[in-house]
């Protein structure tokens, strides 16, 4: 595994890789346990923090929907589970625990369903910041409610419909 650190517009981040994709990322004042690198830095992570990089500056520059990177999920069962329906969640819009429970067709887990979400390791990538709360509010994120106000406002902004008047698209 590699790690390294990264800045963005929302704060400096670190993110880490195995040969099998990016295993963390998170904003590194949120953070209080860092991965820590093995002594084998090998080209396949290496590249897959490369490919991060230019993702993830795309995606804060102009609005990139869909991230390609590999990932390397590791948890329990059930954290996989919930991570994998975040990947899901379209750009651009949110859902609330409550329905995220539902689409794994465990209603009453809503609680743990919002634990596995903060457990979240590969933030932005793994989308829980589109996750609300039912009422329409914003709750926790890991890297705090301003960055998670200011990602769905950033993915709203790039979101909106094209005004074909406005724009010559022929």
């Amino acid at each position: 595994m590699i790690t390294e650190e990264l800045d963005t517009p929302i704060g400096r981040m670190v993110t880490a890789a195995t040969s099998a994709g990016i295993c963390f990322l998170n904003f590194s004042d949120k953070v209080t346990d860092f991965p820590i690198p093995d002594e084998d830095k090998n080209d396949v992570a290496q590249r897959h923090i490369l490919t991060l990089k230019q993702e993830l500056k795309e995606y804060f520059e102009s609005g990139r929907k869909e991230f390609s990177v590999a990932l390397d999920i590791f948890g329990t069962g059930f954290c996989t589970m919930v991570w994998k329906e975040l990947l899901k969640v379209p750009y651009g819009t949110t859902t609330t625990y409550i329905q995220q429970a539902n689409s794994l067709k465990i209603p009453k887990s809503v609680r743990a369903v919002a634990k596995a979400n903060a457990l979240n390791r590969i933030v932005i990538l793994i989308p829980c910041h589109r996750i609300i709360g039912s009422n329409g509010k914003l709750t926790g994120y890991s890297g705090g409610i301003d960055r998670k106000r200011w990602l769905l406002l950033h993915e709203k902004k790039y979101s909106l419909p094209i005004d074909n008047e406005l724009f010559d698209i022929t």
